[in-house]
């Protein structure tokens, strides 16, 4: 029987933890370095409506991203 339902897998959730955590750590280091505030940091990289997604090769994907909360977010951490 073909269920298509996988244990765990990188669509599963499966690891994803760790690697958040790892994207996370560099971006507060390379804001340590730069001397830049962390939250000042993710917000000058944030994806804005409108701009291109890159592949890692650069090339530009076929995506549009309007919001992905990241702005609001930052600013409820701000204001708390």
């Amino acid at each position: 029987v073909y269920t298509n339902s996988v244990p765990a897998g990188a669509f599963r959730g499966y690891g994803l933890g760790q690697v958040v955590f790892a994207v996370e750590s560099v971006m507060d280091e390379l804001a340590r370095r730069t001397g830049v505030d962390p939250l000042v940091f993710r917000e000058r990289n944030i994806i804005g409506p409108g701009e291109p997604m890159l592949s890692p090769g650069g090339e530009e994907e076929d995506l549009e991203i309007a919001s992905y909360g990241l702005d609001q977010c930052l600013q409820v951490v701000r204001d708390a």
